[in-house]
């Protein structure tokens, strides 16, 4: 029979059984007090830990040591999700009393292990999407859903792990618009392959704003019920720049270079952010650095100096059908960089009520005042028109605790800002 729901963080964590190497089974879901799931934008693979307070003397008669298999049912409402992990160590394990001991489990997927003991030597051929699909499914043991990646290679992988062919691959993989790729799990949804273009063009799954709940005096039980749903928790900014090190990365112009050792020639490609801007897919509409940012009284973006990556290949190799492993970089290298640098450009921390419809690639929209005071009716007066707007999911933790509260702690991020620097807003 389903729970009934008193909040939109009302959960129930069922059924956390420990399995342990040598057959033995514990129901402790009676001794865990907190659970927290892990999901990262740049990762294919969930992480997690999970609290215990250990009253039965589990952890000198099992015994724990680290390498012992946990599985849970998580229920709400109607929906249930089951998730399984394996521990890779404990820590933190401090004596409560005589009788007591409290410690972490330091979870990963069964596909960390996996990805341990497998190396893959063997060639691979067709698109990047193709081959990472081909990794995740006969190595990792993993379904994948992916978006196609453009131009066909031949890869051979001289014994790498998975984790490090995906990474390799991904250094290369991009969209028809030159996009990078990221690959990522999330609990409800799985593993995927997205280009960023994708991503910052899906719909926003949710609106949160930072004081909606001081709106008024007269509000329906509606109203107070999406109030308490679009409130952050907790809201702050994390970070703002650094247009130093971006500068440095060449984030905002750079120089590649792709030498052709067999038909002895080289092609040079200049990256300018600014010229590429409007060609390129962006959360908002505006730069998060000014057209009138100068160095040495000359434009960041006129400075492609600032790095060179050199690249050498033989582009014959494959002939006319494949491309060889740098033939393609001119279109890969530059991009990434440049969105990888400033898609975090400004950066935020929520906690938030549980919801099952949202993990990292999500994209939210927050609604931000103006640091200054306001009343009821100046809502619309006061919202941060800069700030305010689109931020996509990097990373977030599912938290799961014994009173049957489920929270989501999110890091979101953007690119841009709703307005340009210098607009009035």
């Amino acid at each position: 029979m389903a729970k009934s729901i008193i909040s939109p963080s009302d959960v129930e964590v069922e059924q956390i059984t420990l399995y342990t190497p040598n057959g033995k089974v514990f129901d402790i879901s009676d001794l865990v007090i907190e659970i927290n799931i892990y999901e990262d934008l740049f990762s294919p693979m969930l992480t997690a830990d999970m609290m215990v307070v250990d009253a039965a003397g589990l952890f000198a008669n099992t015994p724990i040591l680290g390498q012992e298999k946990i599985t849970g049912l998580i229920l709400r409402g109607d929906t249930l999700e089951e998730f399984e992990f394996r521990c890779t160590g404990v820590e933190g394990i401090t004596g409560q009393n005589d009788y007591t001991l409290s410690y972490k489990f330091n979870l990963v997927e069964e596909s960390y292990y996996r990805n341990c003991t497998t190396l893959i030597s063997q060639s691979f051929e067709g698109r990047i999407s193709d081959i990472i699909t081909t990794i995740a499914n006969d190595f990792l043991d993993e379904d994948i859903e992916v978006e196609e990646t453009v131009g066909n290679f031949k890869f051979v992988i001289p014994n790498w792990s998975p984790y490090r062919t995906i990474r390799w691959l991904l250094r290369r993989a991009h969209n028809k618009n030159n996009v990078p790729m990221v690959c990522y799990k999330t609990l409800y949804d799985g593993l995927q392959l997205k280009s960023l273009e994708s991503l910052f063009e899906q719909s926003t799954t949710h609106i949160f704003y930072d004081r909606k709940k001081d709106i008024g005096n007269q509000l329906t039980d509606k109203d107070q019920y999406l109030a308490y749903y679009q409130t952050a928790n907790e809201l702050s900014q994390n970070k703002i720049g650094s247009v130093s090190e971006y500068l440095k990365a060449g984030a905002y112009g750079s120089r590649t270079q792709l030498v052709d050792t067999m038909n002895k020639h080289y092609d040079i490609f200049d990256y300018n952010y600014k010229d590429q801007f409007d060609r390129t897919s962006h959360l908002e509409k505006a730069k998060t650095i000014s057209n009138n940012f100068l160095v040495n009284d000359k434009s960041v973006f006129d400075y492609p100096s600032t790095t060179q990556k050199n690249f050498v290949h033989s582009e014959e190799s494959f002939g006319d059908s494949h491309m060889d492993y740098n033939g393609d970089v001119l279109n890969s290298s530059p991009y990434l960089v440049s969105y990888f640098r400033t898609m975090s450009f400004v950066e935020y921390y929520l906690m938030i009520s549980g919801r099952m419809n949202i993990g990292v690639g999500s994209l939210i929209d927050l609604k931000l005042n103006k640091n200054m005071p306001l009343t009821s009716n100046q809502m619309s007066e006061v919202e941060d028109k800069r700030r305010s707007g689109k931020h996509i999911i990097t990373g977030l933790r599912h938290k799961f605790d014994s009173n049957r509260q489920y929270n989501i702690i999110i890091n979101a991020a953007r690119d841009t800002m709703g307005a340009e620097y210098n607009e009035t807003i």
